[in-house]
C-alpha cells in the first residue's frame, strides 16, 4: 500500500477508506447533466447535416452513406428529431479537469432512463 505524506504531484491514482453497515450494497449514485457537456443542440435535419459536415466532413446524405457507421448514427439522430426529440452532440477527453467528462470518457454514458444513446463515447 502506498502511503502519502504531504503534497504529491503527478499521482495517477487516489485511495479511499470507507465503512458501511454489514449487508449494505456499496453503491453511490452519480448524476451528470449531459447538456453541460454538449456542444451542439440539434432540432432539424438541416442542423444535423451541418454538424455532420463540421465534425465528419460529410455535408450531404450521399456523403454520409459512404461510411456505414456515420449513416447509422445519422439515421438514428434524424429519426429522433422527426419524433420531436432534441439531439445533443458533445465530446469528452481524457485530459479534462472535469470529473464528469472523465467519467464518461472512461465508462461511456451507458443505459439511462429517457435518453436514447445514438453514439456513445468510445464508439469512434
Amino acid at each position: 500500500m502506498k502511503i502519502r505524506n504531504g503534497f504529491v504531484s503527478n499521482s495517477s491514482s487516489s485511495s479511499f477508506i470507507i465503512a458501511a453497515p454489514k449487508g449494505k450494497e456499496m453503491k453511490i449514485l452519480v448524476e451528470i447533466d449531459l447538456s453541460e457537456l454538449s456542444e451542439q443542440k440539434i432540432n432539424s435535419k438541416e442542423e444535423l447535416l451541418g454538424v455532420f459536415e463540421e465534425v465528419y466532413g460529410a455535408n450531404t446524405e450521399s456523403k454520409i452513406k459512404e461510411e456505414e457507421y456515420l449513416w447509422n448514427w445519422y439515421q438514428k439522430a434524424l429519426k429522433a428529431i422527426e419524433e420531436g426529440k432534441i439531439v445533443y452532440c458533445g465530446c469528452v477527453g481524457n485530459e479534462s479537469d472535469n470529473p464528469a467528462e472523465l467519467f464518461i470518457y472512461n465508462n461511456g454514458i451507458g443505459k439511462t432512463k429517457d435518453i436514447e444513446i445514438i453514439k456513445d463515447a468510445g464508439d469512434d
